[in-house]
């Protein structure tokens, strides 16, 4: 996997263009750590709505989040992230856009987004725009695998002793080695 930190601040705010991820955020799991910022989601009716699946390369549809007059009632989301606000979704498959709200360098926005990462540049400039009847298998299998984890309870995140004691245990291993214990 890979992990991105996306650091921002400024004066005003800013927002990004509308889109879809590549095939590396088929899951994607999202950690804001500082600062104020906002997802704006759109989202079908239904996974065989005209032009979520079109074969071969991704095109410019007017699908823009940030075009309400083009979403049906209830298909248009925006979803404020704090400090602490974890998401796990797969963003390759639904247009979002994301808002940063105004801070200093003092208290910047800094989001982790935590994604897939393919051995190759070149497997991951053909696949990630791929828009097929496979890919959508693959995210159907994806989003399939999550609602079964979800409803048995395993697709959790950590309490706060579970990750005390797993720092811990990272800390004694460390100790172990510099000593030559290990």
């Amino acid at each position: 996997g890979a992990v991105e930190a996306q650091v921002w601040w400024g004066q005003e705010s800013i927002t990004t263009r509308s889109h879809k991820d590549g095939a590396t955020s088929l899951l994607h799991l999202s950690i804001t750590l500082s600062g104020s910022r906002s997802v704006c989601v759109g989202a079908q009716r239904s996974p065989t709505a005209a032009d979520v699946w079109r074969e071969g390369e991704g095109s410019m549809r007017n699908e823009d989040v940030w075009n309400e007059g083009v979403w049906n009632d209830g298909c248009l989301r925006t979803v404020q992230m704090k400090p602490g606000t974890v998401y796990c979704s797969s963003p390759f498959v639904f247009e979002h856009g994301v808002r940063y709200e105004r801070c200093s360098s003092d208290e910047p926005i800094i989001a982790l987004q935590c994604r897939f990462a393919f051995p190759s540049k070149v497997d991951t400039n053909r696949v990630n725009a791929l828009r097929s009847e496979e890919m959508r298998a693959a995210m159907e299998a994806v989003a399939g695998s999550m609602q079964n984890a979800a409803d048995r309870g395993e697709m959790r995140l950590p309490e706060m002793e579970e990750i005390l004691w797993a720092e811990r245990q990272i800390e004694l291993r460390l100790a172990a080695v510099a000593s030559g214990r290990f």
